[in-house]
């Protein structure tokens, strides 16, 4: 590429210096001459050797002088290229935003270089795109333009001045017609300076230029300048774009956060409303409960009472088979009279009118008369069931209605889902307590599944199966009778069809001074029955 002005301002100044130089040499030997009769002919050659050694000391700084001379007269709009380079890396190191960066640049480089159009289209999707921060003055090249096809495929840079020679210096044939296509684009645009910017082979973006204030075309000085800053530009615009990708991520992240929020919002007060109605519906349940439980009491005690007195022969002689449909009939009446009372403390326990009547309380007492009236329901399956007391264990200050509640539940569900086999039942004193254990060989538990059994209207896996009259809130009322007392509940099992063994402990508590003795109760009841008699 020929710098003209540059040929001319260096023809210029080694014109003006040979012609000091010559002028010097011509001024001395007419002054030595003609002014000053210097005689001899040595005498002239020692004044121009003296002369001509004054010239050479003098003549670097004089062509320094007329160098700044004639640069302040050709180039009196030069441009310190790496002044700007400083500057716009400056720029590039500061801004991460990158309709920002890309805006700073354009504008940088338009008043910097003084040139009339300045601007960087960036890749995106199908072409390459300005993201000016004024949308109205963005630029769009898409990807089958001829520019952009001759960018992607060369990846060189393009001086229209001589990509103009270039083309209509080839033969004629498709590469011409190639070119001239791009050239032709090149002119409707108006751009005279086209730079790829290129990140390991992969086009990020083109620096387009257009004309300089000063007419004057590209050279080498530019082409050095941008092939030094187009690396920068492709490390920034990476950067710039990972940052926007992450703020793009975020938003759309944000968004979602805030649309699941929303919609969180809103299932939750679905799910208010609908808890709201749910307790609604469990006070009516509850109340009902309540009711007809209290209702049913009476009737279902009374029957199981005349039938227990039949039984016993207070009417008469029973028959054989009469006896056993009697004994059938009191069995069902006392389950309906065990149902009625756990649906009574269901409800005395959601009202929060659960309360203990505590008095001194013996449990193996509690345990036989538990194991006397589900005898029948055992004998009829053909389970046997024994009892391992503790002799010595001392009596429990609790509500004995109550214990004597969780052991009929427990024993009671051994029996519904033993088919047949062996119980063992255990008290024993530990740890400052009484331990209650019944260990049968039933249908077991799944271990994952032992602690929920204790929730209401929880049963294990496969007891529907095995018993469909299972209310699934004795266990629940036997564990808030344990809580209640200080206590705890559990069950142990290895498996289905290994057995379980349910354990429950009431710490031994001393007896206050006016706490009530429950056989000095019993006495007194029975020793006012037998007068009334």
């Amino acid at each position: 590429m020929l710098n003209i002005r540059g040929i001319l301002a260096r023809s210029i100044l080694y014109f003006l210096l040979i012609s000091l130089v010559s002028s010097i040499f011509a001024f001395t030997f007419f002054f030595t001459a003609e002014v000053i009769d210097v005689p001899g002919r040595y005498g002239r050659m020692s004044i121009l050797v003296v002369v001509s050694l004054i010239v050479v000391i003098a003549l670097d700084p004089l062509k320094r002088l007329l160098s700044r001379i004639t640069d302040d007269i050709f180039y009196k709009d030069r441009i310190d290229y790496q002044s700007v380079l400083r500057e716009i890396s400056i720029i590039i190191a500061r801004e991460i935003d990158l309709e920002i960066l890309l805006t700073t640049l354009k504008d940088a480089l338009r008043s910097k270089l003084k040139l009339k159009a300045a601007d960087i289209l960036v890749k995106r999707n199908h072409g390459f795109t300005s993201l000016a921060t004024d949308k109205s003055a963005r630029k769009a090249m898409h990807s089958d333009n001829p520019l952009i096809e001759y960018i992607y495929d060369k990846k060189e840079l393009i001086i229209t001045d001589e990509f103009y020679r270039q083309t209509y210096d080839m033969p004629e044939g498709d590469e011409r017609h190639k070119k001239q296509q791009v050239l032709d684009e090149l002119e409707r645009q108006g751009i005279e300076f086209c730079l790829p910017v290129v990140l390991e082979g992969d086009l990020k973006a083109l620096i387009i230029l257009g004309q300089k204030q000063s007419g004057d075309i590209y050279g080498n000085e530019e082409v050095r300048f941008f092939n030094n800053l187009a690396p920068q530009i492709a490390v920034a615009l990476e950067k710039a774009q990972l940052y926007e990708s992450i703020g793009e991520f975020n938003l759309k992240l944000q968004d979602k956060i805030n649309r699941a929020t929303q919609k969180l919002k809103d299932q939750t007060v679905e799910l208010q409303d609908a808890n709201a109605h749910l307790k609604q519906l469990d006070t009516a349940k509850s109340e009902f409960l309540s009711i007809a439980s209290h209702q049913l009491r009476t009737p279902v005690s009374a029957l199981k009472g005349y039938l227990s007195m039949m039984l016993e022969g207070d009417f008469g002689t029973v028959e054989p088979k009469q006896r056993q449909v009697l004994a059938d009939l009191f069995e069902s009446a006392a389950r309906l009279a065990r149902l009625i009372n756990i649906f009574l403390n269901v409800s005395r326990i959601e009202s929060g009118r659960f309360k203990l009547d505590k008095t001194m309380t013996d449990v193996n007492a509690l345990v036989d008369s538990v194991m006397k009236e589900l005898s029948g329901q055992a004998v009829s399956k053909g389970i046997t069931i024994t009892f391992v007391r503790d002799q010595k264990l001392p009596q429990l200050y609790a509500d004995s209605d109550k214990i004597r509640e969780v052991v009929l539940n427990i024993v009671d569900n051994a029996i519904k889902y033993t088919p047949h086999g062996k119980i063992d039942i255990k008290t024993f004193k530990e740890n400052g307590a009484i331990h209650f254990t019944s260990t049968d060989t039933g249908i077991g538990i799944r271990p994952e599944e032992a602690n929920s059994l204790f929730r209401k209207f929880v049963r294990g896996t496969g007891i529907a199966q095995v018993n469909t009259q299972g209310s699934g809130l004795g266990l629940y009322i036997a564990h808030r009778v344990v809580s209640e007392h200080g206590g705890r509940i559990w069950v142990e099992s290895k498996g289905l069809g290994e057995g379980s063994t349910f354990h429950f402990t009431v710490p031994i508590v001393k007896k206050p001074a006016d706490a009530p003795d429950m056989l000095a109760d019993a006495k007194a009841k029975r020793k006012r029955t037998e007068k009334k008699v």
